[in-house]
């Protein structure tokens, strides 16, 4: 019954949409549209949005829909699936599942996994995955895992995990960690981890740790490990005493 509200809704949305950008693109000619033009074009757009059920596993085009297995879609808005939710293409406003989801290219409001929530080019607005939260190439808002989260190249604007947080190349706004906090080459505003806390080539305003801070070819404003400090650290290690 979801699926078929979810079918009708979709496909209603996108024929209005297309006829409003035909209206606002020619307004002199949109009398000349036949009904049997009108008719074809919904039709389409009801084809390209329907959920097909294959064993439980949904294939859609453009459509929206909930699988009590895996989805699989090219450009979907919503998704829903008890295994796998897969999306091609943005935007994707909502993906939810119990295994992994991962949208390919494009914008994901809300992704949230049992096992790995992907995004490999594009936007990821929040990220939640019971293991690896992960953006390949873009930006994140919010990554948030029991695992690793991970922001390969991009922008990351808070990251969260029991295990580790890392940044390979970019910008990481706040990184916070169980384990190990990780920037390989870039900036971190702010670096905390119950382990260590590490800026390899970059620029760190502030590393806080329990075992050990270190900066390599970068600066770190302020390092803090336990009752140490150091200020303004170049290829610095800050340990423990115990």
């Amino acid at each position: 019954m979801t699926n078929l509200m979810l079918f009708a809704i979709t496909s209603i949305l996108y024929s209005c949409l297309w006829f409003a950008y035909i209206f606002i693109t020619n307004p002199t000619k949109w009398r000349e549209y036949s009904k049997k033009y009108c008719l074809k074009t919904f039709a389409i757009l009801a084809l390209l949005c329907l959920p097909v059920n294959i064993g439980g596993n949904i294939f859609t085009v453009l459509g929206n829909a909930e699988s009590e297995k895996s989805l699989y879609s090219v450009a979907s808005l919503y998704g829903k699936a008890g295994y796998d939710a897969f999306t091609l293409i943005g935007p994707v406003n909502y993906q939810k599942a119990g295994h992994d989801v991962a949208t390919f290219a494009g914008i994901a409001t809300y992704q949230e996994a049992g096992n790995k929530a992907i995004i490999g080019l594009g936007i990821a607005g929040y990220q939640k995955a019971g293991d690896d939260a992960i953006t390949i190439c873009g930006l994140t808002g919010y990554q948030k895992t029991k695992g690793n989260a991970i922001t390969f190249v991009g922008f990351a604007g808070y990251q969260e995990a029991l295990l580790n947080a890392g940044l390979v190349v970019g910008f990481a706004g706040y990184q916070k960690t169980s384990q190990d906090a990780i920037t390989m080459l870039g900036i971190t505003g702010y670096q905390k981890a119950d382990c260590n806390a590490m800026i390899h080539i970059g620029f760190a305003g502030y590393q806080r740790a329990d075992q050990k801070a270190v900066s390599g070819a970068s600066l770190v404003i302020l390092q803090k490990v336990r009752d140490k400090t150091r200020s303004f650290a170049v290829r610095s290690t800050l340990e423990s005493d115990s």
